[in-house]
């Protein structure tokens, strides 16, 4: 996508199209490439003038659908205008051998493509560094390798993210001020986060520019809101440092067990002579030289490591794994399972229910194999750091929202359940997507302190009773604008699970005035269970605080807000008892007690320091 561009001409030949496109501001001139080109550029389209096909004032309202067959790339074409030399190098050199090459990190053997992400989550966040051209990405093993092999190219190359946007306009500031030609530069980086370390470094004096050292003592000296900020700033800036990644690069595995594995420039024999071919071909550009050097430095390391390496299996299921974006997009499939089930209880529309749960089903299988994939390329239970515990607690939600689809599919709840757990799911993996700076998706160690096995039982038992309340809030919000809508006032009047066995003794009628009974029932159901475990939850952490800090409650905020959330379904089950209006307050309460939990995940793990922050 090229923003800030203005398509001026179309040219069509044998082999495809070619646009001309000009950038609004500054007058830059490039020419894209593709199979096609399609008129979605208005009543002045530049496309539809090139085809010949005239409009006239009628022409508005006639009714048309556009079906794009193929979608062809920027051209990579030697001749191509719009691709320089150093951006056919970065985009056509094929770094999937070596991604998928181990190397030992941070205690544990993972591939060079999970290092790299990982790695490079530390200095750019989730942003790809540009190319030359608009539109052109590195990937984070080329950027990390280029950056050791190349550190000059990176100097006043705009890659280290600020995620902090008031630190982010403070520094903009200072520098506009500074240097007023800065001004465009400096609207760029308060959009994108990213700056280049030369406006932030002095790499001489090892200190912050005089231009902003003032403000950054003053970032440095708030410690609760920006302090940490101005840290993240200047680690972004020494992992830059080429020896600080070439260290990194433990790819030569030991020859006995109390032995560290050797970077690559420590190797010697066929890995050396591969490292210092690939380095040669690297610095110099050469793509045709580079290609067949990268294959044979990852022959030459997997042939170095023998016995000593993880399957290659799970080292290229990794590396794939962080290709794809770890899976999140499933979250456009729990989507559509929302969008259909919705339609299907809105207007009672069996077909759409149907479809809507053949969707959820397939959002399921694939979160369920992310979660295996993760679980397997970590060896580990994938509950570590925010990440995990995310996506594993909706993927639990959604797997008890099909064993009760299973069990209750021939009763008028059917579909809310999975419902519930859609949009939770949906939500969860839409976060980890486009907040990766804050859910750091890369695959470490588990903290000591967390192995323990009342770590297994007291986490994912929270984090379970956690995705349920969740899914209770759903339905509680849908019996909420059920009764704005109109609705009388009804209660599931044997509680949750025995409003479920009331329904399976009946006829399964969903009449107008059962919809409300039936939306309570579900919500109280899930209330029921998330109740249990919440309480069983918290019971358990204290008993794993006791074993693992010497006291089972210490009032860190993550315990109390836990306790909180106890205590707002605690009144509900009063409230329930000796309220006349039981599935208005319900509801109330339901939604009231999912805020509570969600400020307890969010707020207190990313804004309130306590022992709890490592989750």
């Amino acid at each position: 996508v090229f923003y800030g561009y203005t398509a001026e001409d179309v040219r069509q030949d044998e082999s495809g199209v070619s646009v001309d496109i000009v950038a609004r501001e500054g007058g830059a001139k490039l020419t894209v490439r593709g199979a096609f080109a399609v008129g979605c550029d208005g009543a002045r389209s530049v496309v539809r003038e090139a085809a010949g096909i005239t409009q006239t004032r009628d022409d508005h309202e006639t009714l048309m659908a556009l079906l794009v067959g193929a979608v062809a790339d920027q051209a990579r074409a030697d001749g191509d205008a719009g691709m320089t030399p150093s951006d056919r190098f970065r985009t056509q050199l094929d770094l999937t051998p070596l991604e998928q090459c181990a190397v030992m990190s941070e205690g544990r053997i993972k591939s060079v493509g999970s290092l790299a992400f990982g790695y490079m989550q530390n200095i750019t966040g989730s942003k790809r560094v540009s190319g030359d051209a608009p539109g052109v990405r590195q990937s984070p093993t080329f950027t990390m390798l280029d950056m050791a092999l190349r550190p000059e190219a990176y100097i006043n190359a705009d890659v280290v993210y600020v995620k902090n946007r008031e630190v982010r306009l403070r520094i903009a500031d200072a520098l506009r001020n500074a240097d007023p030609s800065l001004a465009d530069r400096m609207r760029g980086f308060e959009s994108s986060g990213l700056i280049a370390p030369s406006l932030l470094w002095d790499g001489t004096a090892g200190s912050w520019r005089a231009d902003i050292a003032p403000l950054m003592k003053q970032v440095e000296g708030d410690l609760i809101r920006t302090a940490k900020q101005a840290d993240q700033m200047r680690g972004a800036i020494m992992l830059m440092q080429p020896e600080q990644i070439r260290g990194r690069l433990r790819m030569v595995p030991a020859q006995a067990a109390d032995q560290q594995w050797l970077t690559l420039d420590q190797a010697t024999g066929p890995v050396a002579d591969a490292w210092t071919a690939l380095q040669a071909a690297w610095t110099s550009g050469d793509l045709q030289a580079a290609t067949p050097a990268v294959q044979k430095l990852a022959t030459a390391l997997r042939e170095a490591g023998g016995a000593n390496l993880p399957s290659q299996s799970r080292l290229a299921w990794e590396s794939w794994y962080f290709r794809t974006g770890q899976m999140t997009w499933v979250w456009f499939v729990y989507f559509g399972a929302v969008a259909l089930l919705l339609l299907g209880f809105s207007w009672k529309w069996p077909g759409a229910t149907r479809l809507g749960l053949v969707t959820f089903t397939a959002a399921f299988v694939l979160q369920t194999a992310a979660v295996g994939l993760r679980w397997y390329v970590s060896d580990r239970w994938p509950n570590a750091n925010m990440f995990e515990a995310v996506t594993t607690a909706s993927w639990m939600g959604a797997a008890l929202a099909v064993v009760a689809e299973v069990l209750l599919r021939r009763l008028p709840v059917r579909g809310l359940f999975a419902l519930g757990a859609s949009v939770g799911c949906m939500l969860a993996l839409m976060a980890c997507a486009l907040l990766p700076a804050q859910l750091n998706p890369a695959i470490g160690n588990m903290m000591p302190v967390l192995n323990d096995v009342w770590l297994y039982i007291h986490t994912n038992v929270i984090i379970f009773s956690y995705a349920l309340i969740f899914m209770a809030a759903v339905t509680a919000a849908m019996y909420l604008v059920w009764r704005w809508r109109g609705g009388v006032a009804v209660h599931a009047r044997v509680g949750g699970a025995g409003e479920m066995l009331a329904l399976a003794g009946g006829d399964g009628a969903a009449g107008q005035g059962r919809v409300g009974e039936i939306l309570d029932g579900v919500t109280m159901t899930l209330m029921e269970l998330s109740f249990v475990l919440l309480w069983a939850g918290i019971a358990m952490g204290a008993i794993w605080a006791d074993h693992s800090w010497g006291r089972p409650w210490g009032w860190d905020p993550k315990e109390v807000f836990a306790l909180n959330t106890f205590v707002v379904f605690a009144v509900l089950v009063h409230v329930r008892w000796r309220s006349k209006d039981k599935g208005l307050w319900t509801a109330v309460l339901a939604v009231i007690g999912a805020a509570v939990m969600l400020f307890n995940w969010i707020v207190i793990n990313f804004v309130i320091t306590g022992l709890h922050s490592y989750a």
